[in-house]
């Protein structure tokens, strides 16, 4: 069968007969890894935002629930997403990065130890859905190819096809699936969401996914020309007036990294 199969389909509502879902719930616990949606919800929640998660018989099924939401630019364009996601102390993986860690027999890891101010803060941040980890997949990979749920369900030949392969369910007729706009789509119709996540998984698996610096990195770039200024220059020299050691400092700037940081 599939190696890894990713629903971007809601899973928030239960079936008329239980017994449907709890088939459904046996099915994904067999499989071992299946991948769920979370997505944020303004319409729900006690404080004004909630989430819609699958229903607690399938949240305990499957192996991870993740996040799919995407980053449209103001020119309608999608070109990147976050790696994480999180509702006050509740958090999630992105599905490309779900979907890596499931690979790797790994899990979202607790936070362990006291808490940073800044994750005190958005603990308490009951009603703000918060993106963390921007990335940007790089050009080049090529769309993965698309198969019909009828064909999968109807023609016994396809289903030897997706045997250990990462499979990803979803929407993607026209009228039915979100169009989404990239680079890849420029000269031709959009497409979907789920073609495009499959894509930022290809990004992140071979090494191309671009990740945004932590605050933590950026400064340390600033402050390396300074730094081998200061080791490099004759003791004669080092007298400077602050103001000029202020010259030397780069004006802040974005910094990225390129691929998954090693866990």
């Amino acid at each position: 069968g599939a190696g890894t199969i990713v629903y971007d389909l809601p899973f928030a509502d239960a079936a008329t007969d239980a017994q449907d879902d709890e088939v459904l719930a046996r099915a994904l616990v067999r499989h071992h890894h299946v991948i769920l949606p979370v997505q944020a919800d303004v319409r729900s929640g006690e404080y004004g935002v909630g989430v819609r998660e699958p229903i607690a018989p399938l949240d305990h099924a499957a192996a991870m629930v993740a996040h799919d939401e995407l980053t449209v630019d103001a020119d309608g364009q999608v070109r990147r997403f976050h790696l994480g996601a999180r509702l006050g102390a509740q958090r999630w993986d992105s599905m490309p990065r779900a979907v890596w860690r499931l690979a790797r027999g790994e899990r979202l890891p607790e936070l362990d130890g006291p808490l940073s101010y800044r994750d005190q803060e958005l603990a308490q941040a009951r009603s703000t859905w918060t993106l963390e980890e921007e990335a940007l997949p790089t050009g080049g990979l090529p769309r993965p190819p698309q198969i019909s749920a009828s064909r999968v369900l109807l023609d016994a030949r396809v289903r030897p096809l997706l045997n250990g392969r990462t499979v990803w369910v979803g929407l993607t007729a026209t009228g039915l699936a979100e169009p989404i706009a990239s680079r890849q789509t420029r000269l031709g119709p959009p497409g979907s969401r789920i073609a495009w996540l499959a894509q930022a998984s290809q990004a992140l698996e071979s090494g191309t996914l671009v990740r945004a610096s932590t605050p933590g990195e950026r400064i340390a770039s600033a402050l390396a020309p300074l730094l081998l200024v200061l080791l490099v220059a004759p003791a004669s020299q080092r007298r400077w007036h602050g103001h000029r050691l202020l010259m030397l400092l780069p004006q802040p700037r974005a910094a990225f990294d390129v691929g998954e940081k090693k866990r």
